[in-house]
């Protein structure tokens, strides 16, 4: 039979380690929440994690580098002379918006509307600018015009709502095909009546279950 003091030796390192592994686990749920890239101090750390580093997480450093490199080029963009341009239009960007419209777009109705917003397209402002015309103003289409301002109202000349935004892109394309102003470089840019731009879908997390019930 085992003496008196070894079992109690023996229970009091159970529960010494039982206690150490609950600490960790805590330790565990608490970092994988939120992800920072640095351990926690060593104070906080079990006995048998002191004694040699934790290994890098290469997830981890995945997300810190890419929310430097966000963070910079967002810093860059800023300081780019096309900043005041293109806020004018979209003052998301930079953002994943945009792509997310380009890619639900025929190739030609997408050249059309990337043209549109960086201000190279073959209408009277550029064409004026380069003297290929004489004047900046553009007499026609009125019809065109009734037309886009009965189907948006007052939004009809709001340039960040016909360029940037997914409900508006579509009247736009519809605009432009009436006018048959661009269609021998562009060809048909119309839209079917039924053409949506979806909206762009939130993803959800997904949930850890676990077998607490199960023997």
């Amino acid at each position: 039979m085992e003496s008196k003091e070894a079992v109690q030796g023996t229970i009091h390192m159970d529960l010494r380690d039982t206690k150490a592994l609950m600490v960790t686990k805590r330790q565990t749920k608490r970092q994988s929440k939120q992800p920072q890239g640095k351990s926690s101090p060593a104070k906080d750390l079990s006995s048998f994690l002191r004694r040699k580093p934790l290994p890098i997480s290469i997830s981890t450093t995945r997300q810190l580098l890419k929310k430097k490199t966000k963070k910079r080029w967002q810093g860059e963009w800023k300081s780019s002379p096309r900043f005041t341009y293109a806020k004018q239009i979209d003052n998301s960007l930079p953002s994943d918006d945009y792509p997310h419209i380009i890619k639900q777009l025929q190739h030609n109705r997408a050249s059309i509307l990337i043209q549109f917003r960086t201000g190279y397209i073959p209408l009277n402002s550029i064409l004026h600018r380069i003297k290929r015309v004489d004047t900046l103003d553009c007499p026609h289409y009125a019809g065109a015009r009734r037309n886009l301002h009965a189907q948006t109202g007052q939004r009809s000349s709001l340039i960040p709502f016909l360029l940037g935004s997914r409900k508006g892109i579509p009247h736009l394309l519809h605009y432009v095909s009436n006018t048959n102003r661009l269609k021998a470089t562009f060809g048909e840019v119309c839209p079917a009546d039924d053409f949506v731009i979806k909206e762009k879908e939130i993803k959800e997390r997904p949930t850890i279950q676990t077998n607490r019930g199960a023997k």
